[in-house]
């Protein structure tokens, strides 16, 4: 009887010790229903959570177009303004509170606005120059920017890069980079009506557009419609956008950079609409010809005009800057001190950079104009002084990507100038004026013959994908590489 009842009252312990594992299993499963990844509580808290987000995003989008219509009403007074520095402006001495105690305010360290929730959560936001969002970003996802630095030696072929050489007695920077092809660079017009050569005009849409078009055409296809250029594009996309060039502003190649119009000679045309069309956050060069002619433009559309190189150190890098330090072209490179107050393109090429530098990235062209200007003239001693002070800027650039590995350097040429002859040359004393072929009389044309393109930086290996590639093609490099920049930067915050 006694071994009877013990064992009974065994099984009943095991019997309750099973009730209870299976009880404390079940508990455990309710328990992650409940408020496990999948759980009903989870579910019900993300569910709020999203809710409240979009609210909250709904706050921030009602806010912004509050700012905007505030604009709009006192237009009169805010001409001097864009629609993004009256709202940053207001967000800074006014941070406006959303719900449950989130605020929106001025990002001080750049353009930008930021939302911080009551958690201490934050989110970026970044506008156009007409007040409309481009980006959000939540805090810690925000990805490297991608700047890029496109540099065109005006004029500058293959063999002027040899002479380069010669004269220096070692490889130029440029020629350092590894990754190289050559490039052609007709125009529709060599193609299709007879001319000789590309002008600088049709050569610089077609790297700033991906367009060929007619000679003396800026910014225009064939039948001259407009055609969005690079700086227009990146611009966009919400990068700071900026041009140097030693010759002025106005000129061929950085007016393909930043205007539209079919005739590349009506310089009063081209810096007003550079002025009051564009919207370039800095232009520098020469060219107080026009650029003198239009304070009260320049004033309506934002701008800061300073004639003295050393007078940018004034504005902040948010300010929009037009400097033209000289009456027409530069020639601190070319000529020396021949105009002792002009900068050189090194100078030019750091401060556009360091003005241009920001956490969205930027776009510069920057142009070693007088390659171009020394060789219609033949004037083989001031080219490679101008050649040298391009690759010096080069240099300048090289630097700056090293320490910036986001950063992408082309470096190339619109077309050839002078037919320059380099046949049996060796030595820096054999390189005279009497290299310069393709004319006579103290002028020398522009030339078919293919120039070259370096690139460096972020997958600068990429655009060599042949020996040869045409002008356009490192246009839609350049334009492939921002637009996936911008896809990534999407991806990455919305995750």
């Amino acid at each position: 009887m006694k071994k009877w009842y013990q064992k009974e009252k065994a099984i009943t312990l095991i019997a309750l010790i099973v009730t209870i594992i299976i009880l404390l299993i079940l508990a455990g499963i309710s328990l992650n229903l409940i408020t496990g990844e999948e759980g009903i509580l989870k579910k019900a808290t993300d569910a709020v959570e999203r809710n409240q987000s979009a609210a909250e995003q709904e706050q921030i989008e009602l806010a912004i177009t509050n700012l905007k219509l505030a604009y709009y009403q006192d237009y009169e007074t805010r001409q001097n303004q864009t629609v993004q520095d009256y709202i940053l402006q207001n967000c800074e001495n006014n941070p406006i509170t959303i719900s449950k105690g989130g605020v929106l305010s001025r990002n001080s360290s750049s353009k930008e606005l930021v939302y911080q929730n009551q958690k201490g959560s934050k989110q970026y936001i970044q506008l156009s120059e007409e007040g409309n969002i481009v980006k959000i970003f939540s805090d810690g996802v925000k990805n490297d920017s991608l700047n890029i630095i496109f540099m065109i030696g005006d004029g500058m072929g293959q063999n002027h890069i040899k002479a380069g050489e010669i004269n220096k007695g070692s490889k130029l920077h440029m020629q350092t980079i590894p990754n190289q092809a050559e490039v052609t660079t007709y125009s529709f017009s060599v193609a299709n009506e007879g001319a000789s050569a590309t002008d600088s005009a049709a050569s610089a849409t077609a790297l700033a557009t991906g367009v060929k078009t007619k000679n003396y055409y800026v910014g225009k296809d064939i039948v001259k419609n407009n055609v969005q250029n690079l700086t227009e594009y990146s611009r966009s996309l919400g990068l700071k956008v900026g041009t140097v060039s030693t010759q002025t502003i106005y000129h061929a190649t950085p007016a393909g950079f930043t205007a539209h119009t079919s005739d590349r000679n009506n310089y009063w045309l081209i810096a007003k609409r550079q002025i009051t069309e564009e919207q370039v956050d800095l232009m520098i060069g020469g060219g107080q010809e026009q650029f003198n002619g239009f304070p009260q433009e320049m004033a309506q559309n934002g701008y800061n005009y300073v004639t003295n190189f050393t007078d940018l150190a004034n504005y902040t890098k948010d300010e929009k800057v037009i400097g033209a330090f000289s009456w027409d072209r530069m020639t601190k490179d070319g000529e020396g001190n021949a105009k002792p107050a002009d900068p050189s393109l090194v100078e030019m090429t750091k401060a556009a950079i360091a003005r241009l530098e920001n956490d969205n990235g930027f776009f510069v062209m920057i142009e070693g104009s007088d390659i171009d200007t020394y060789s219609h003239k033949g004037q083989m001693g001031n080219m490679l002084n101008e050649l040298n002070g391009f690759d010096n800027a080069v240099k300048v650039a090289m630097d700056y990507v090293d320490t910036h590995p986001n950063t992408l350097l082309i470096v190339t040429a619109d077309h050839e100038t002078g037919g320059l002859n380099l046949e049996n040359i060796t030595a820096k004393e054999e390189l005279t004026d009497q290299l310069f072929q393709n004319g006579s009389n103290g002028y020398y044309d522009h030339t078919n013959s293919n120039v070259l393109v370096y690139s460096y930086g972020k997958d600068a290996e990429e655009l060599m994908s042949k020996e040869v590639i045409d002008n356009t093609d490192i246009h839609r490099f350049v334009r492939r590489k921002l637009q996936e920049n911008d896809e990534a930067y999407k991806v990455t915050n919305q995750e």
